[in-house]
């Protein structure tokens, strides 16, 4: 994915994504739709991004998956940055940052360009001052707070793009 090698990602997520339902492995089946959450967002297929954003943040939730929990926000902020207002990124991206300091990690490396991406393209869409009281918001979101804003977006852009 990484690489850019979108049709080989794609199909060796959809398998692992098959086998993890297959032997009821939720921790797994839960990294591996964040994967492929992030793998559409790449490829700008917005609502199936938040349709596996969506049930991959729910099981790191019933997993007590924390990271990923952290990893499937980032991925979340960055599709709603894209799919619906760029305030929505600030908020919950820096709610998945204050969870990984919590955590005392970051984000992998490989993913940081592409998040500096991301962001650097939805913070161009909103007022300077506007952004930083957004993302100084979302820092003082606790994690449940930060699931409950992403999974209430994501449900709206998914009845909005259904229409």
């Amino acid at each position: 994915m990484l690489r850019g090698n979108f049709p080989q990602a794609q199909a060796r997520l959809t398998e692992a994504v098959t086998l993890f339902r297959e032997y009821g492995e939720p921790w797994g089946l839960s990294v591996m739709l964040t994967s492929l959450g992030f793998l559409c967002l790449l490829q700008r297929q917005l609502f199936l991004s938040l349709a596996y954003l969506r049930e991959g943040l729910i099981l790191a939730q019933e997993t007590g998956n924390l990271f990923n929990i952290a990893i499937n926000l980032m991925a979340f902020g960055c599709t709603l940055g894209v799919a619906s207002d760029p305030i929505y990124m600030a908020q919950v991206c820096s709610a998945a940052e204050a969870l990984f300091e919590r955590l005392g990690t970051s984000l992998p490396a490989a993913y940081v360009p592409l998040y500096q991406s991301y962001q650097q393209n939805a913070r161009s869409r909103v007022d300077g001052a506007i952004w930083d009281m957004e993302w100084s918001q979302g820092k003082t979101f606790s994690q449940e707070q930060a699931i409950m804003l992403a999974l209430e977006i994501c449900q709206r852009c998914l009845s909005e793009g259904a229409r």
